[in-house]
């Protein structure tokens, strides 16, 4: 069955989101160095920033795409497009504490269910 593994938040600064999150009292691993070669040979590079013991379900990772590389979404052929996404957590007042002190309040919006 197909399921959610993570999702990245980028980032202009992968040392702020790291001082984020140790402000928060929030473990971090990394920043980790990557890259790849594309099949045209253009290499992306980037660093990731991952929560060691994310104090809720649902937080991402975070990527910083290197100077001069280029986001592959940018120059990928055309055709689908990521229109939502949504995270459910149930425990939605420390999940908006997180997402405010890793500064992710851009993809916060909360709904109460009713039943």
């Amino acid at each position: 069955m197909p399921g959610f593994i993570a999702w990245a938040d980028a980032v202009d600064s992968i040392d702020a989101a790291a001082a984020r999150a140790r402000a928060a009292g929030i473990e971090t691993v990394g920043p980790l160095a990557g890259s790849r070669a594309r099949a045209d040979g253009t290499l992306l590079a980037w660093k990731t920033l991952r929560l060691a013991n994310p104090p809720v379900e649902g937080l991402p990772f975070f990527i910083e795409w290197q100077a001069g590389t280029v986001h592959p979404s940018q120059n990928t052929p055309a055709g689908c497009r990521l229109m939502s996404f949504e995270i459910e957590n149930p425990m939605p007042r420390r999940c908006v504490a997180c997402c405010g002190a890793l500064a992710l309040t851009q993809w916060l919006r909360l709904v109460r269910r009713r039943g």
